[in-house]
């Protein structure tokens, strides 16, 4: 047979023309209830999901109840584990892996649940050709689900499992956070007499006020207190500079500065107390800009995030170190307090993510009930339906392409003419309609563009050094002012933690929406592939195992990837 030759058909009946593919022997007939029996298989999975999502529902109430039994609550919020910040950060590691695994689940048994919903089911394939209709098998559809062809239940429970995942993504992952507890001290500087009158009582600082925001009183008293309690620490000037130059101290308390004999009298104690503020000026405020004080002259746009300008030459060369009165440092005094960081869970977001996880659990076993006929998850169940069953308005159109189905404005008995086979080669980008590659490729196109906004929003804020190097040796989960949001967003109560989930999830929810669009349209070029492989070598196995399928090949991956780097 060649490229060229006029295949023509004549126009029998279907169970005619399949008559060589079906046997009524015993042995087929058994082949076709072990058939059926396994395609009853999604059901068995589908109530095993429902049974998931219940546990899942069990174990966020558990949790909660047990939260606010046993820690309490004030404005909202509530402490699971306090320690030092290296064992909170495993602690929160680990309760994020956990979040993450019943997040998985519970999405997967949705999306599970909503593929089996928007699978068609054969009386409905037989009522779309009957309108010279077609409906999609195998692969994720929203066409099908807006179908006319479908029910209008499984039509509702599509929809609010979709609608429902969104504030899982949001919230799920923010239930639980960490905090780290921002120290606030004072940066005091005397001379050696005044530090020997302090320690000895006979210190006798002006209570006045003075230019440096306190008065040498009740400097001097800071000092005698901790020098009394035993809590000073001396520190040589490279290690008070990397200890105060942290973002957000959160490990040391007051730091004393000694300078030169003679240089400040023997009452006289300076001090400063550095501020923490979100937004500035022109950036967070984090406490550290007093560090590299006295470079202030040399400021560019925004001091306060010039840390990384400024610093390298105080630790070059520790000794021109003159923060106060541009006074040099001799030898540092400071309070360990060692660190303290919070885990802590937010009460609304819980019972968000409780609400939606019943939801989904109820819809799921809605679903159960709604499939009421086995639905076509897969090319393979197609084979086997029309096997056992031919479909009178689809026979003699073998030869009839996708292209034809999608462009034709005739009925289908046109296109059950003979045709001429002419062995022409098609790429996999045509198994697509071109509407729907283009809305993958906007999509993606749209994607990129929103992500490098943000980036050249968040880049465009930084107002002090910021050379690409200098960002990207931020490092991520940095604490630094440049990467500090400022906005007109409420920093504090249920509306700061909501402003602030929605602003740090939104990327996340961006990709997923990307990764079920190309998702769709991958998994249509290698069923295609797949499909149009077995023209070119004999198939006897007529079972419905399942064809290629894309989604379930990448889900899992998928999930798990989002898990390590969401948590």
């Amino acid at each position: 047979m060649t490229s060229r030759t006029a295949i023509m058909y004549e126009m029998k009946q279907p169970d005619v023309q399949l008559q060589p593919f079906i046997s009524e022997d015993s042995k087929h007939t058994h082949e076709i209830g072990r058939t059926r029996r396994e395609r009853q298989e999604w059901r068995t999975t589908l109530f095993s999901f429902v049974v998931l999502a219940c546990v899942v529902l069990i174990i966020n109430t558990g949790f909660l109840a047990w939260a606010v039994h046993s820690r309490g609550i004030t404005g909202g919020l509530g402490v699971l584990y306090e320690a030092s910040c290296e064992a909170t950060k495993r602690a929160n590691i680990g309760v994020h892996l956990l979040i993450n695994i019943l997040s998985s689940a519970l999405l997967g048994a949705s999306n599970y649940c909503m593929q089996c919903l928007s699978a068609p089911t054969r009386p409905e394939v037989d009522k779309a050709h009957q309108k010279g209709n077609w409906l999609d098998i195998g692969i994720p559809s929203l066409r099908n689900v807006v179908s006319s062809n479908f029910g209008m239940r499984k039509k509702i429970c599509w929809w609010i499992l979709a609608i429902s995942s969104l504030p899982l993504h949001f919230c799920y992952n923010s239930v639980v956070f960490m905090s780290l507890s921002a120290q606030a001290y004072g940066v005091i500087q005397f001379g050696p007499e005044a530090k020997a009158a302090i320690e000895n009582g006979s210190f006798a600082g002006s209570r006045n006020i003075t230019q440096q925001s306190s008065n040498a009183y009740l400097n001097g008293l800071m000092h005698s207190q901790a020098f009394e309690a035993g809590q000073l620490e001396e520190l040589n000037l490279l290690e008070c500079i990397d200890a105060y130059s942290n973002s957000f101290q959160s490990a040391r308390g007051n730091v004393f500065l000694v300078v030169d004999e003679g240089v400040m009298d023997t009452n006289e104690a300076a001090g400063i107390f550095p501020s923490i503020i979100r937004s500035g000026l022109c950036s967070a405020q984090t406490g550290t800009a007093w560090v590299y004080q006295q470079f202030k002259s040399e400021r560019g746009g925004c001091f306060e995030q010039e840390a990384n300008r400024f610093l390298p030459r105080l630790r070059a060369d520790p000794s021109i170190w003159s923060p106060l009165l541009g006074l040099p440092v001799k030898t540092g005094l400071s309070e360990p307090t060692g660190q303290k960081c919070k885990l802590n869970f937010s009460v609304h977001l819980a019972i968000v993510v409780i609400v939606f996880n019943a939801i989904k659990a109820l819809t799921v076993l809605a679903g159960l009930s709604v499939l009421r006929n086995d639905p076509m998850l897969t090319v393979g169940d197609a084979v086997v339906s029309f096997l056992q069953t031919p479909d009178p308005s689809s026979y003699n159109m073998c030869l009839v392409s996708q292209r034809d189905i999608h462009s034709t404005k005739l009925r289908w008995r046109e296109l059950q003419q003979p045709r001429e086979y002419t062995n022409r080669r098609f790429n996999w980008a045509s198994s697509v309609k071109e509407r729907k590659r283009l809305m993958v490729w906007l999509s993606l196109f749209a994607a990129i563009v929103i992500l490098f906004g943000l980036f050249i929003f968040g880049y465009s804020s930084i107002q002090g050094q910021k050379d690409i190097g200098s960002v990207l040796r931020i490092g991520l989960q940095s604490v630094d002012p440049r990467t500090i949001v400022q906005s007109y967003m409420a920093h504090s109560g249920i509306a700061g933690i909501l402003e602030n989930v929605i602003v740090a999830n939104s990327p996340q929810v961006i990709i997923s929406l990307v990764y079920f669009s190309y998702n769709g349209t991958i998994t249509s070029m290698l069923l295609a592939h797949e499909w149009s492989g077995f023209f070119g070598h004999a198939m006897v196995n007529k079972e419905a195992h399942t064809f290629y399928n894309f989604r379930i090949a990448t889900r899992y991956p998928y999930l798990a990837f989002q898990s390590y780097y969401t948590g």
